[in-house]
């Protein structure tokens, strides 16, 4: 019998990142523009948390901050909770997650899947509050011992995952040629280090935030001051925020502009119907802010929009309640 050597097949972990990018040629009619999407579902855990993720635990192992016997601990408005799970799973690790209330079913079961345990808080929790998701992650680390918070919303690792792996790739595919980047923000970390390497290669491409109608990010940018008066329900995961992360670096974004939820989800049908790709919500929300830029500019000089995916429309079909009605 002949055997088969183990190297040479990846294992799990090197499916993260390098994912494709592909042209949405149906979406975009004018013919000087080239709209690709760079589709992060194609991560193991449909969603570009994986990347963050992975780093942050190869760095911490290497540091000795993960352990054999430790517990991981982490907040997360959805993605990442899997990501997290995951990630503990494969290194024989407990994980705990604390998400809002208003996480899809489909997360929350995922994150479970992996083995985690998952807390539930109540969305309308303050960022002062002891409830806030994030701030019951960190209480629930104090009380474990040797237990590790990725803490992604103020890790600059975060940040430094994105300027290492997403930046390179987009860079690479585009071979250097890109004039927008489009994404949304959320800990601010995917952005934040696509923005600060892109910029210091190619400062004349332009970075632009797709923000959710729930979250001051635009009213901080465009006023440096926020405004929590023009924060609105929201059933988008994964954009805005309603208090400033510490990975978000607003000095490498050249505009934020507002989506709302109806524009966000009119998006995802008509990708799924023209494109045949089942985006997330906060993907959807991205490529309307690049739709709507292509319609608004008139493009008459050949222009590459690169629009970042975050997810798979997979995670949120309890959410869509009227797909029958479409």
């Amino acid at each position: 019998m002949s055997s088969t050597r183990n190297a040479e097949y990846p294992n799990l972990l090197d499916l993260i990142g390098n994912t494709p990018m592909i042209r949405l040629e149906k979406m975009c009619t004018n013919p000087n523009v080239t709209l690709l999407g760079k589709l992060e579902c194609y991560n193991p855990t449909f969603s570009i948390k994986d990347r963050m993720v992975a780093y942050i635990f190869e760095q911490a192992i290497k540091a000795n901050k993960i352990s054999p016997k430790t517990t991981v601990v982490e907040a997360s408005s959805g993605n990442a909770a899997s990501s997290v799970a995951m990630l503990a799973a494969r290194h024989d690790l407990k994980s705990i997650i604390t998400v809002p209330d208003t996480t899809s079913i489909e997360k929350i079961q995922l994150a479970k899947l992996y083995g985690a345990t998952v807390i539930l808080c109540p969305h309308d929790a303050s960022s002062e509050s002891p409830d806030h998701y994030a701030n019951k992650a960190i209480s629930i680390a104090e009380t474990i011992p040797n237990s590790f918070i990725l803490d992604q919303y103020n890790n600059p690792l975060n940040i430094e995952a994105h300027y290492h792996s997403t930046a390179q790739e987009i860079l690479n595919q585009t071979h250097n040629n890109v004039d927008f980047i489009i994404g949304c923000a959320s800990t601010g970390g995917t952005m934040s280090g696509i923005g600060r390497h892109v910029k210091a290669s190619s400062p004349a491409t332009q970075i632009i935030i797709a923000d959710s109608q729930a979250s001051i990010f635009k009213s901080q940018f465009d006023n440096n001051q926020a405004n929590p008066k023009t924060i609105q329900p929201t059933i988008i995961e994964g954009a805005g925020k309603s208090y400033l992360p510490g990975c978000l670096e607003m000095r490498h974004f050249d505009e934020i502009v507002t989506v709302t939820d109806k524009q966000a989800i009119d998006t995802l049908y008509r990708v799924a119907r023209q494109e045949g790709l089942c985006l997330g919500l906060s993907a959807s929300l991205a490529l309307f802010a690049s739709l709507n830029l292509i319609e608004k500019e008139q493009f008459s000089i050949p222009t590459t929009i690169v629009t970042v995916l975050a997810d798979s429309g997979l995670k949120y079909l309890s959410k869509l309640t009227d797909i029958s009605d479409r």
